[in-house]
């Protein structure tokens, strides 16, 4: 059986079980990364490419990372070992987080990174995401939650910006 062009070279495999789709990506290589016989735990993908992966999610994955497009290397997201996704953002725009609730697929951790323009308004689809058990956003996010935090969320990483440049975190319970 035939592929596309390019099918099988667009899809990078950087490491066991760890795939990055370029931008763009087509129907072929997504049907391809679903029907892959290989398990794949860790996922990148781009911001604009990610409404096209609703129910294409392959079945073993763990870590999604959703990145925008000065992203060059992914951030890949805590794994909290239940049956859920963990999903970093990084680097994307507000309407981002509005496609997670539509994978087919419980979120269970989040980590945002580098996304400025997120807003009290962007964050309402998480309350949609009733799975969502651990969330980790900047101090500076953290006054725009208000009212938006799901009613399960067990845990809330607030990283905090230090004048070396360096980020510390802390974790509520």
């Amino acid at each position: 059986m035939g592929h596309g062009p390019g099918a099988v070279d667009a899809i990078i495999k950087v490491g066991p079980n760890t795939i990055i789709l370029p931008a763009g990506v087509g129907l072929i290589e997504l049907t391809e990364l679903r029907s892959s016989r290989e398990t794949v735990k860790r996922l990148s993908v781009s911001a604009a490419d990610l409404p096209r992966l609703r129910e294409q999610l392959p079945e073993g994955l763990e870590r999604l990372n959703v990145r925008g497009p000065e992203v060059t290397e992914p951030r890949w997201p805590e794994w909290y070992e239940d049956d859920g996704l963990s999903v970093s953002l990084q680097g994307v725009t507000a309407d981002t987080i509005s496609h997670l609730a539509d994978l087919g697929r419980t979120v269970t951790g989040l980590e945002i990174y580098d996304c400025p323009d997120l807003t009290a308004s962007s964050r309402e689809p998480l309350t949609r995401c009733p799975g969502l058990k651990a969330l980790s956003v900047t101090a500076a996010d953290l006054p725009r939650l208000r009212g938006q935090l799901p009613e399960g969320l067990e845990r809330l990483n607030v990283r905090v910006q230090l004048n070396s440049g360096q980020t510390t975190s802390g974790t509520s319970p």
